[in-house]
């Protein structure tokens, strides 16, 4: 099946076009949480500020949203 994985931020909107075959929604939730902690390390990594609103949108093959993760649910925080 393919998955098409659509990040929403500060900035907009940016849509996969090609997507990825995957065997289902599961790993595409996977995928997504995955793709998630990848874009915040990569931010903070080049001191951007994080945006913890944004989030991936998940399309399956026919344009059903199957799955959204908001960044915020991929990290945890804990202060002293």
């Amino acid at each position: 099946m393919k998955f098409f994985f659509h990040l929403n931020n500060s900035t907009g909107w940016t849509h996969d076009r090609e997507g990825h075959e995957l065997d289902g929604v599961s790993q595409a939730l996977e995928t997504a949480v995955e793709a998630a902690r990848s874009l915040l390390c990569a931010d903070i990594a080049e001191g951007k500020p994080v945006d913890l609103g944004s989030y991936i949108a998940t399309d399956d093959e026919i344009g059903r949203e199957v799955a959204r993760v908001t960044f915020d649910e991929v990290v945890t925080f804990h202060s002293r």
